[in-house]
C-alpha cells in the first residue's frame, strides 16, 4: 500500500516531470502513426530532437527596443538596411528595380521560360503588416547566429551528454564567423548613430555577411548552413508549441526567400552605383548560382521544401473547423460556444446602440428630418466622375434643397446645441466658429479588414457603395490576397434595409456637417472618401475585432472575434445552405447562350465579341453567364445577402426598431418583383417515397433503385442543376411527375423532344389525374406541370412565358427529358440546338436520359452550358434486351428490299411480337431511303423535314 503523504509526494514531482517531457522535442520513435512525413523528409525532426522548447524559443527571440546590445544595434541597422533596399524598388530617385531583374529574381528553375511567360516575378509590393513579418524573420535569423552559431558556449542543453545538438552540427564558414565579429565590432562602438561614415560600413558589411549565408554550399550535410538549422527552429508553434501546419511552415519559407531575393537586388544595385556592373547581370549571376530549386546551397533546399510543402498543403483538411450539436443549434469553435439565438440578441443589441448613436448623438436627437430609404432614391454605379455619389444624382433633388444642411440648421436654431458646439453661440466673419470639441470623427465598421477600403464618393475608382434594386449595396474589390495574384475579387453585400437606412442617413446627414467641421480646422481639408476613417487614415487591422469583443460584452454573449467568427459562418453556410445557393457562372466557351430571338441572335453575332468579352467590357457583367437576361454577378450577391438575413431573421428582429414606410411592405413581395430564387426547404427521402405512394395510391410502392431515390432527393433539395442518366424502365417520369404534386410546389416545365413519348405520357398524367397543360404559342395558362416541345421551348414567345412565372416565383424548374438528344440530333435537328436557350432561365434544369455515355458527357456539358452539375448515374446493363446480327446476301435484291423482308418475316411468322399493340422501328440513313422504305412496308415515315406529323 501507497501511504498519502507518499502520494502527495509524488503528484508534484510526476507533474514536473511531466511538464520537463513537454518542454522537450520528440521525434517519431513511439510509433509509426505519429509520424509527420514532410518533417521527416525535410529532416527536421532529426535536427531538432531533444532540444527544450523553451531554449528553441529564446534562440530566435528579438531583443526588446529598449535593449542596449550590441545584438539590438545589428537588428536596427538590419531594419534599416532592408527598408532602404525596398524603396530602392519604387519609382523615385533611388529606383533600380526592373521588370527583367524582378523576373529573373524569380526563376527558380533554369528550364522555365526565358520570356518569363510563366514566371512569377519577385513582388516588391507587400502590406506594411507582411513587410514587417517578413523582415522580423530576418532579425529571428540574426539572433539566432549570434547566440547559438557564434556564441562562446552551447546554447541548447542536450538531454543527455551524448545528445547531439545543433551546435555540433551547424558548420559556419571562417568568413561568416570573421564578418560577424566585425559586425559586432562596429555595433558594439556607440559612434555609428552619430556618423554616417560607421553606418555605411556597418550596412556593407552586413550584406556581405548575408550573402555569405546564403550562399554557402551545403552538399549533402544541408544542417551544417545555420540559415537551414534557423529554419528547422521555425517548426515549432510558439503558442502550442506543438509542430506547426505545413501551410504557416511554407509561410515563412516564402517570407526568407522574399528577404534574400531583395538583398540579391540590393547588392547588385549597389555594386552598380559603385561602377562594379549592370544590376541585371548580377542579380542574374546570383540566383544561377543560389537561388535555384537544383543547386546544393540553403536556398536551393528552402526551395525544394517549398515545392513539398506546396503538395502537402493541398491535401492538408483544417483541424481548426467549427461543429455543430445534435440539434444543430449550438455551434462550437475553439472556446467559443454559440447559440443561434445569441446571434439575435447581438444584432439587436448594436442596432439599438447604432441607432441611439445616430439619432441622438450624431443628429442631436433633432426630430421632424427625413429619413432616407433606398427604395426613394436613385443611383447611377456607372458614373465615375471624382467626388460623385448618390446624392448628386438628378432624381435625388431633394438632398440638395437643404437636406445636407439639416444639421447646421439644427444647431443654429438650438440654444443648447449652440453652446455645445459654437463659441459665444455666435457666428464669426468668416461662418461659425465652433469648439474644438466639435471637431471629432465617428464611425462603426461592418466587416473585416477588406471593407476597411469601401468608399462613399468616387476617388479615381467608383465608390463601393451604391444603390441597387431598391438596397444598399457594399461593393469592394480588395481582397488580402491581392498583392500575390494581382487579381481583384468581386465581394458584393446588400445590406438589410434596417441596417441600409442608417447607413443614408449618415451619408446624408453626419457627412456634410464632419466637413464643415474639418474646413473649419484645415480651410482646405477634405473629408476622407473611405467611410472607416479616423483624422484621414483608414482604420488599421485588428479594429474590428476588438469592436466585435466589446459589442459581445455588451450584449452579454460569448466573445466574438473576425477569426472565430469567419469558422463559423463557414459552417453555417456549410450546414444551412448548402442545399440552396446555387451559381450561375460565365462559360469560357459560352458564345450566344443567352440569345433568345432570331433578331437578337443575328445582331449580337455583328458584335464580333464573345459573350464572355461583352458581359465583362460592355455589360459590367463580370462572371456572370447570361449577361442580357440574367445580371448573375448583382443577383448573385442579392440572392445570398437574402438568404443570410432571412436566415438570422434580420427583418423581424429590426422590425421593431425600423423608421419609415407606415405600411410595412412584405419583403416576398419584393422579392418577387425582382426575380429573386425563393429558398426552399429540402424534402427528406421518406417524405418524398410517402408522397409517391399517394401519387400511386399503392401503400407497397417502393424506389426501383438506389439511383432513383438520389435523384429526387437532389432534385428536391434544390441543387441547381442535376442530370439523372437511368435505364428505360427505371422510373425518371417520377423525378417530375412527384414535384409538381407535392405541397407548396411550383410550376415544373418539361421539354419533351420525342412526339412519340408525347401520347403515352399524356396518358400516365390522365390516369394519375396529375395537373398539366400543353403549352402552345399565346398560352398564358399555368399548371403543375407544363409540356412543351423542343421547337416551341426555344421561341422568344416561351421565354415570355417562363420569366413571367420566375418573376411570380412560381418555376420551380425546368426539366428536359431525353436530354442526350441535344448532343446526338444536334447536326440535323436544328430546334434541339436552340433549346439550350433556356439555359438563360434563372432556376433548377434537371436533365433526363437513358443514353448517355461517358465518351458523350464532356460534349454533353458544353452544349448545355452546365457547371459541375450534380450527375446520378445507374448502370445501363438491361438483360432484357439483346441483338440478333443477321448477314445479308448480295443478289437478293436491294438492301432496303431484303430489310423490308425481314421485318415483315419477324411481324407476321414469329413470336416475337404482340401485334395488337407493338410497333417496329426502321432506321435508315437518309431521307430517301425512308420514303422507299415505307413505300414497301405501306407505313408512315418520319424525318427532320416531315416533323410531328403523322408520327
Amino acid at each position: 500500500m501507497i501511504s498519502s503523504a507518499a502520494k502527495r509526494r509524488t503528484s508534484p514531482q510526476a507533474e514536473r516531470d511531466a511538464t520537463e517531457d513537454a518542454n522537450r522535442v520528440r521525434g517519431f520513435d513511439d510509433h509509426r502513426s505519429v509520424v509527420v512525413p514532410w518533417l521527416r523528409e525535410t529532416g527536421i525532426v532529426d535536427h531538432v530532437r531533444g532540444l527544450k522548447k523553451d531554449e528553441i524559443r529564446a534562440a530566435i527571440t528579438i531583443p526588446s527596443p529598449s535593449d542596449d546590445s550590441a545584438l539590438r544595434r545589428i537588428i536596427d541597422a538590419t531594419d534599416s538596411m532592408l527598408r532602404e533596399a525596398h524603396r530602392w524598388c519604387f519609382d523615385g530617385p533611388h529606383c533600380m528595380l526592373t521588370w527583367p531583374c524582378r523576373a529573373v529574381l524569380g526563376r527558380f528553375q533554369s528550364s522555365q521560360n526565358e520570356s518569363f511567360g510563366k514566371i512569377r516575378p519577385f513582388d516588391p509590393y507587400k502590406e506594411p503588416g507582411t513587410l514587417q513579418t517578413y523582415i522580423s524573420l530576418a532579425h529571428r535569423a540574426l539572433a539566432y547566429f549570434d547566440r547559438v552559431v557564434a556564441g562562446d558556449e552551447d546554447f541548447f542543453s542536450g538531454e543527455t551528454e551524448e545528445s547531439t545538438k545543433p551546435e555540433d552540427i551547424v558548420q559556419p564558414s571562417e568568413e561568416q564567423l570573421v564578418a560577424w565579429k566585425d559586425i559586432r565590432i562596429l555595433a558594439g562602438c556607440k559612434p555609428p548613430a552619430e556618423q554616417e561614415a560607421e553606418k555605411d560600413r556597418l550596412k556593407s558589411r552586413l550584406i556581405e555577411f548575408w550573402v555569405l549565408l546564403v550562399c554557402q554550399t551545403t552538399g549533402s550535410r544541408r544542417y551544417s548552413s545555420p540559415l537551414l538549422s534557423f529554419c528547422a527552429m521555425l517548426s515549432i508553434k510558439p503558442s502550442t508549441q506543438g509542430w506547426i501546419g505545413p501551410g504557416d511552415f511554407n509561410s515563412h519559407l516564402s517570407g526568407i526567400i522574399w528577404v534574400v531575393q531583395l538583398l540579391f537586388f540590393f547588392d547588385s544595385a549597389r555594386k552598380e552605383k559603385d561602377g562594379g556592373g549592370e544590376t541585371l547581370a548580377q542579380v542574374k549571376q546570383y540566383c544561377e548560382r543560389y537561388l535555384q530549386q537544383t543547386v546544393e546551397t540553403p536556398m536551393g533546399e528552402i526551395l525544394r521544401w517549398r515545392l513539398l510543402l506546396f503538395r502537402v498543403s493541398k491535401d492538408t483538411v483544417g483541424d481548426h473547423e467549427a461543429f455543430w450539436d445534435e440539434s444543430e443549434q449550438v455551434l462550437t469553435y475553439e472556446d467559443v460556444e454559440w447559440h443561434m439565438d445569441q446571434i439575435s440578441t447581438l444584432l439587436e443589441s448594436e442596432y439599438r446602440d447604432c441607432r441611439r448613436l445616430l439619432y441622438d448623438d450624431l443628429l442631436f436627437g433633432v426630430t421632424g428630418i427625413l429619413h432616407m430609404h433606398a427604395w426613394t432614391l436613385r443611383d447611377s454605379a456607372n458614373v465615375d466622375t471624382v467626388g460623385w455619389d448618390f446624392t448628386q444624382h438628378r432624381d435625388n433633388g431633394h438632398l440638395s434643397m437643404g437636406v445636407g444642411m439639416a444639421l447646421l440648421t439644427a444647431i443654429e436654431r438650438s440654444d443648447s446645441i449652440s453652446r455645445l458646439f459654437l463659441v459665444n453661440a455666435r457666428q464669426s466673419s468668416s461662418g461659425l466658429a465652433w469648439r474644438e470639441s466639435a471637431l471629432a470623427t465617428s464611425g462603426q465598421p461592418l466587416r473585416e479588414s477588406e471593407f476597411f477600403a469601401m468608399t462613399w464618393r468616387n476617388t479615381q475608382r467608383r465608390r463601393s457603395i451604391t444603390l441597387c434594386h431598391e438596397r444598399v449595396v457594399i461593393h469592394v474589390r480588395y481582397h488580402k490576397g491581392q498583392q500575390q495574384t494581382g487579381r481583384y475579387k468581386d465581394n458584393i453585400r446588400f445590406l438589410a434595409q434596417p441596417i441600409g437606412d442608417l447607413l443614408l442617413d449618415y451619408i446624408v446627414y453626419v457627412m456634410p456637417l464632419r466637413q464643415i467641421f474639418l474646413r473649419q480646422q484645415s480651410p482646405k481639408a477634405l473629408l476622407s472618401p473611405f467611410l472607416w476613417e479616423k483624422n484621414g487614415k483608414v482604420w488599421a487591422d485588428g479594429q474590428l475585432s476588438r469592436y466585435l469583443g466589446e459589442a459581445s460584452a455588451r450584449a452579454c454573449v460569448p466573445r466574438l472575434h473576425v477569426s472565430n467568427w469567419r469558422q463559423m459562418t463557414v459552417a453555417i453556410v456549410k450546414t444551412k445552405f448548402v442545399s440552396q445557393i446555387s451559381v450561375f457562372e460565365a462559360n469560357d466557351q459560352d458564345e450566344d447562350a443567352e440569345e433568345v430571338d432570331d433578331n437578337i441572335r443575328i445582331m449580337t453575332r455583328q458584335r464580333n465579341h464573345k459573350t464572355q468579352t461583352v458581359n465583362r467590357a460592355y455589360a459590367n457583367q463580370i462572371g456572370a453567364a447570361y449577361g442580357n437576361v440574367w445580371d448573375g454577378l448583382i443577383r448573385m450577391g442579392l440572392r445570398a445577402s437574402t438568404l443570410w438575413q432571412d436566415f438570422w431573421g434580420v427583418e423581424v428582429t429590426l422590425k421593431g426598431q425600423k423608421r419609415g414606410r407606415a405600411k410595412e411592405e412584405s419583403w416576398l413581395a419584393k422579392r418577387v418583383a425582382m426575380g429573386v430564387y425563393r429558398p426552399r426547404k429540402p424534402w427528406s427521402a421518406e417524405a418524398l417515397l410517402a408522397g409517391a405512394k399517394r401519387l400511386y395510391g399503392n401503400d407497397e410502392l417502393g424506389w426501383k433503385s438506389a439511383e432513383q431515390e438520389q435523384a429526387l432527393t437532389t432534385i428536391m433539395s434544390w441543387t441547381e442543376q442535376v442530370v439523372a442518366i437511368l435505364p428505360t424502365g427505371a422510373g425518371k417520369s417520377l423525378l417530375f411527375m412527384l414535384p409538381c404534386t407535392l405541397p407548396d410546389a411550383g410550376v415544373t416545365v418539361l421539354v419533351v423532344p420525342l412526339v412519340s413519348l408525347r401520347g403515352d405520357l399524356l396518358r400516365r398524367l390522365r390516369e394519375l389525374r396529375i395537373d398539366h397543360i400543353e403549352w402552345s404559342s399565346g398560352e398564358r395558362r399555368e399548371s403543375g406541370l407544363v409540356l412543351v416541345t423542343a421547337e416551341a421551348a426555344s421561341t422568344k414567345d416561351f421565354m415570355i412565358y417562363a420569366q413571367a412565372l420566375i418573376a411570380q416565383q412560381k418555376l420551380d424548374r425546368v426539366v428536359v427529358d431525353e436530354c442526350h438528344l441535344t448532343v446526338t440530333a444536334a447536326s440535323y435537328r436544328e430546334s434541339i440546338v436552340d433549346v439550350t436557350l433556356i439555359r438563360s432561365l434563372p432556376t433548377q434544369f434537371v436533365y433526363l436520359t437513358a443514353t448517355l455515355p461517358p465518351s458523350m458527357y464532356a460534349e454533353f456539358e458544353e452544349r448545355n452550358y452546365l457547371l459541375h452539375p450534380k450527375v446520378i448515374r445507374a448502370s445501363s446493363n438491361r438483360p432484357n434486351l439483346f441483338y440478333m446480327v443477321r448477314e445479308i446476301k448480295t443478289g437478293n435484291g436491294s438492301l432496303l428490299e431484303q430489310a423490308a423482308a425481314e421485318a415483315q418475316d419477324a411481324w407476321n411468322r414469329s413470336n416475337l411480337f404482340n401485334i395488337s399493340q407493338d410497333k417496329i422501328i426502321l432506321y435508315v440513313r437518309t431521307r430517301d431511303e425512308a420514303i422507299e422504305l415505307a413505300s414497301l412496308l405501306d407505313c408512315t415515315v418520319y424525318t427532320a423535314r416531315s416533323g410531328s406529323a403523322g408520327r
